[in-house]
């Protein structure tokens, strides 16, 4: 999708029909981004890029690291209150020499991250600090990638439509009143709303596609 940068007021969505979930979606994706980052009352945020852009700008020398995860933090401490995109919000900085310092993350609330919330949107779970690091985590993390919270999702992945968390129903970024659909609905609509560049998901019983 198309990323946004800012979280979609329930009030200030247009409607859309099914059909136009394709292009003519990605085209009002492009014009809210536009609204909302320029212009009296925008964020001032520089837009979010794709995994590759971003690399190609922090490699170039046109976007300092720092930057890039401050303003992924703002994107993030400004989603609305009644968002249920997030889980947790972590505090990480990743390593200034390595090849990915400047890229944020997000990633599903089931995945480990060391001494970090694991719960599964589950109040079973809650209160619960990963002892271990899920193995994609790691690579991150050496790679210099900061993971900065985990996002919402069916509890312990036994759904397929983002509406049975402890945290809430996920709702479609551009389609209040509608879900995403798929377990791993938080990682999809963070990354749509522009909130990361990449966010990671499990496709544990087929629900991501």
């Amino acid at each position: 999708a198309t990323p946004d940068i800012y979280p979609l007021p329930l009030h200030d969505a247009l409607p859309i029909s099914p059909g136009r979930c394709g292009p003519g979606l990605r085209g009002l994706a492009r014009r809210r981004l536009a609204r909302l980052t320029a212009g009296p009352g925008g964020t001032g945020l520089t837009p979010p890029v794709g995994l590759a852009g971003l690399l190609r700008r922090l490699h170039a020398g046109h976007l300092d690291a720092r930057t890039s995860l401050d303003e992924a933090r703002a994107r993030i401490d400004g989603l609305d209150p009644r968002d249920r995109t997030l889980r947790h919000r972590f505090d990480a900085d990743g390593d200034p020499d390595s090849e990915w310092w400047g890229v944020p993350y997000l990633t599903k609330a089931n995945i480990a991250v060391l001494e970090q919330p694991l719960d599964c949107a589950s109040a079973i779970l809650e209160g619960f600090r990963a002892p271990y690091e899920a193995a994609v985590v790691a690579r991150l993390r050496r790679a210099g990638a900061s993971c900065l919270g985990a996002t919402n999702m069916d509890e312990f992945a036994m759904g397929r439509s983002g509406e049975n968390s402890i945290g809430g129903v996920v709702e479609h970024p551009f389609l209040p009143g509608r879900v995403c659909g798929g377990g791993s609905s938080g990682s999809a609509a963070a990354v749509a709303r522009g909130l990361v560049p990449f966010a990671l998901g499990r496709d544990t019983g087929g629900a991501a596609r």
